[in-house]
């Protein structure tokens, strides 16, 4: 969040000037919260409501395969690995009532076995489909599998409610420190003293923002397809791009906005309108004491975004990228309390963000003495109808896509993946040529 664009930049700039003197550093630093239970932040509320609706599933569940390469110590790396979880109230308190706090044994299970590949694979896989449970612990879960000399596996699980994507290289930090045998400090402020903060912060004119934002009437993007088959699962799916980060550079333009316009063009292309929502997943770390903890610092921000088909990629970019750059001024305004204010207007479809896109950030662990690769293992089911996740890989992209079963098929969503990767490609080698110079693909857009 701290890489402006010049349009955010811009926009920034304006919005400061529009208000009274900035307050000091001592003013805006965040304060201790008053002594009493830790509050939830509203995200980790919302998923601690879908937690309870969906009882028996494990959508939420954040887990990791890592290969560790070396003279692993496993002794050192289970005291390292309490160390670091020790450090992160929401790794080490209960979801349940009272938000109590959980001893280091509970909060972390720690296993270790012997196991082929193929096994720890299979582990894997198990521990991303187990629910976890919030009220009692524990909320890290951790196998240590031995697969050879100087060659061990490491399952790493967790539950969103407590973590996000640069959560996760925050603690892997943190136990790198610790196994080097570095004390590790408290942090200055707590996740539940930046919720409290973060909560004061909304004005009336964030809640207005997103209701004059969506307007009267937003629809949710429900894409032309022909629907799922009986029993049809959940899925993921994840493929390259044909995409280098220096050819992206060269043609001008940044991701973010890149990306997630060509996604908004490609939505237009599906749905023949010219006004689209996406669900954007933008963090909420806004303060440099809140960088290096652990927890949930995410929301999503419901944008509408306008295609003319006549526009060029780089415009269509420029456009997006102004979007956004005013959304995320009041991106504190909850995703659950935008959509309660859509219920009391009687909007025909109250939670417009079915269709969502996220930018990830990949994590590279570093383990002192050792090489350390990993990969994501999903739990098999989908969050909202579509999810469309574009992440750095190397020098170059590559894309995944997670969907709902009920509402779509597997064949469908791979044509809208080589759709995608086709107008990015088109995007990166065009973009000053209009979108509408580039041909339909009939077959996959289902174009009669």
């Amino acid at each position: 969040m701290t890489d402006l664009s010049d349009a955010q930049r811009r926009l920034l700039e304006q919005r400061l000037a529009a208000r009274p003197a900035a307050p000091t550093r001592a003013e805006t630093s965040i304060p201790a919260r008053a002594p009493g239970p830790v509050p939830l932040s509203p995200g980790q509320s919302a998923l601690l409501y879908e937690y309870r609706m969906r009882p028996d599933e494990a959508v939420y569940n954040i887990v990791h395969a890592y290969r560790i390469s070396g003279p692993l110590d496993t002794g050192r790396l289970r005291s390292a690995l309490r160390a670091a979880v020790a450090r992160h109230e929401p790794l080490t308190t209960s979801f349940g009532p009272g938000r109590t706090p959980l001893g280091p044994e509970v909060a972390t299970d720690i296993v270790e076995v012997e196991a082929d590949a193929e096994r720890f694979e299979q582990l894997a896989w198990g521990e991303a489909r187990r629910r976890f449970d919030l009220d009692a612990g524990p909320l890290v879960r951790v196998t240590v599998v031995r697969l050879g000399e100087d060659d061990h596996g490491l399952v790493l699980a967790l539950h969103h409610v407590s973590s996000d994507a640069s959560s996760l290289a925050n603690l892997w930090r943190d136990l790198d420190h610790a196994y080097r045998g570095q004390e590790l400090p408290e942090p200055v402020r707590s996740y539940s003293d930046h919720a409290d903060w973060q909560a004061s912060r909304i004005g009336a004119a964030d809640r207005e923002f997103w209701s004059d934002h969506l307007g009267p009437d937003p629809h949710t993007v429900v894409l032309p397809l022909a629907g799922p088959g009986p029993d049809e699962p959940d899925g993921y799916l994840t493929r390259p791009l044909p995409i280098e980060s220096s050819r992206l550079r060269e043609a001008g333009h940044r991701p973010m906005p890149f990306f997630l316009a060509t996604f908004a063009a490609l939505l237009q292309r599906y749905t023949d309108t010219d006004d689209v929502i996406v669900g954007v997943v933008a963090s909420t770390r806004d303060h440099p004491v809140v960088e290096p903890l652990v927890g949930y610092f995410l929301t999503v921000l419901p944008l509408r975004l306008e295609v003319d088909p006549r526009s060029t990629p780089a415009q269509m970019a420029r456009a997006t990228d102004e979007v956004l750059a005013e959304a995320l001024i009041h991106r504190h305004v909850p995703y659950a309390e935008i959509a309660a204010g859509l219920r009391r207007r009687g909007v025909a479809q109250p939670d417009p963000a079915r269709v969502m896109f996220v930018l990830d950030e990949p994590h590279r662990p570093q383990l002192s003495g050792c090489t350390v690769d990993g990969h994501l293992v999903h739990p098999g089911a989908s969050v909202t109808d579509l999810t469309v996740f574009v992440r750095p890989c190397e020098a170059a992209y590559e894309l995944s896509l997670e969907w709902s079963g009920q509402v779509y098929r597997r064949n469908d969503v791979e044509a809208l993946a080589e759709e995608y990767a086709r107008m990015l490609e088109w995007g990166v080698d065009h973009p000053g040529t209009p979108w509408n110079a580039l041909g339909v693909d009939a077959d996959a857009v289902g174009a009669p």
